[in-house]
Formats: structure tokens, sequence, C-alpha cells
């Protein structure tokens, strides 16, 4: 027997098909927004313009107020910020504002794998006052099959900002911002053998 319709079961059928249109609606922007950062990635020539156009699109969908990339220089195992948009950091200094100066990259790096920390482990790792967010995470960028750095965001009062889901999607636009970055460290050592071959040919005597 058919099951008699109630303003309460209709509420219920009402709120899933409300929940599976939002979802079907965030599956196709994030296809869109994953479509539209990777064109980017190969189509523009430099860091300074991929890197604040992957953050403006990751953050129409998901909300990155703080967000950062460090790569580790393998010779010295210092650690560079090339890219950094945060809350309270000056983005053209963010090694001297930013809480994170290298640990949180070389453990994500030593873990290898995606690493979520909430406020409580962050203070196990910065035992000294400093201000640290609600949640961190980061996502190892893996440049053939060695980490180079990390892809970080942060909230500062939200704990429950990011989850499995933004891991994932993170995860997956990590392998783009390897890609960008290999690409600008190609272009600069291509540079520099021009520059080299240049200063030899200008050094030779006229014939």
């Amino acid at each position: 027997m058919t099951a008699p319709v109630t303003i309460e079961n209709l509420e219920m059928r009402i709120a899933e098909l409300e929940t599976l249109t939002r979802r079907k609606t965030f599956s196709e922007q994030l296809t869109r927004t994953l479509f539209h950062i990777s064109d980017a990635v190969n189509t523009f020539p430099d860091l300074d313009r991929i890197l604040p156009f992957i953050h403006q699109a990751l953050d129409q969908i998901i909300g990155l107020p703080n967000c950062y990339i460090t790569v580790l220089n393998p010779e010295d195992g210092s650690v560079s910020i090339p890219f950094c948009v945060c809350e309270n950091v000056d983005p053209d200094n963010p090694g001297t504002e930013l809480f994170d100066t290298g640990e949180l990259t070389r453990l994500t790096l030593e873990q290898g794998r995606p690493v979520i920390l909430d406020q409580e482990d962050l203070k196990q790792i910065f035992p000294s006052p400093v201000p640290l967010p609600a949640v961190w995470m980061a996502i190892p960028l893996i440049q053939r099959e060695k980490p180079i750095g990390t892809f970080a965001v942060f909230h500062n009062t939200d704990p429950d900002a990011f989850g499995q889901k933004e891991m994932d999607i993170l995860s997956t636009v990590s392998h783009q911002v390897t890609l960008a970055i290999e690409r600008k460290q190609s272009f600069d050592e291509l540079s520099l053998v021009k520059n080299y071959l240049a200063n030899i040919i200008n050094a030779m005597p006229s014939i």
C-alpha cells in the first residue's frame, strides 16, 4: 500500500531534491574550474599570473581566505614562498610574518601525503605564543616522484573549514601547481644557459 502523502513527506522529498541539485551544481562548477585551471597553466607563461588565478578559481568554490605555496631548495634545505595570500600577512614578505617558517613544509614532505592539523596539533609544533590558525592543511607537490614543496591553506577561526572534500580538490589541483613550478624552473635554467652562452660569445675576440 502506498504511504499517505503528508506535509512531512513532501518537505523531506524537497530537501532531498535540493541536496541533489546542490551536489550536481557543485560538481559542474568544479569541473569547469579544473578545466580553467588546466587551461591557464598551459597558457600563462609565468607563476605571477598562474598562481593568483588558481587561488581565485578555488576561492570561488571552496573558500580559501589563506593560501600559500612553498618550494624546498634541495641544495640547502631552505624553504621559499613564491605565492602567499593570507590575512594579516604582507604578500611581498611572507617569510617574516607567516607562522610557518618551513617547519610544516618539511613535516608534509617527510610524510609524503596530505596533512591536516588543528590548533592543538599546531601548538605541539609551535610552543611559543604565536597566533595559530584553527585548522591548517597542506598537499605535497610531487615532481617526478620527488616532493618539491607544498600547497597549504588554513583558516583562522573555523576548525571545520577543511575536510576530505577540500583535500581531494587541492590534491587534484596540486598537479597543475607542480607543472607550473616545473615550467618556471625550466625557463629559469634555459635563461641561465642563454646568458652564459651570450657572455662567452661577447667575450670572444672579433675576427
